[in-house]
């Protein structure tokens, strides 16, 4: 199981598999990594999870993956004005106030 394809996440994990020279039949698909994460903890499959789900999958065997490739996250916003969101989650971030690329 996994995530639908053309997703972020799928995109991660068929890259992996291509990298470790493996082939796969992604029986089902779900929506997001939550419930997929659920799903295996029922015992109802198997996942490629980001680490922070380890913590709460209890009764799970975790093997970590090393070496597979990583996935790269943006923030992006207009260049000519910052939404008032936008400028709250900058400052979270501890992103300085600039405009254009951070």
């Amino acid at each position: 199981m996994d995530l639908p394809a053309k997703t972020a996440g799928r995109a991660q994990s068929d890259l992996a598999f291509s990298a470790a020279d493996l082939t796969r039949d992604v029986a089902f698909e779900v929506t997001n990594a939550d419930f997929l994460a659920r799903l295996v903890g029922q015992g109802l499959g198997v996942a490629l999870l980001p680490s922070a789900y380890v913590a709460q999958l209890s009764g799970v065997a975790t093997i970590e993956v090393i070496d597979a490739p990583a996935r790269v996250e943006y923030i992006i916003w207009s260049a000519d004005s910052r939404t008032p969101a936008a400028t709250a989650f900058l400052r979270i971030l501890g992103i300085p106030d600039v405009h254009g690329a951070p």
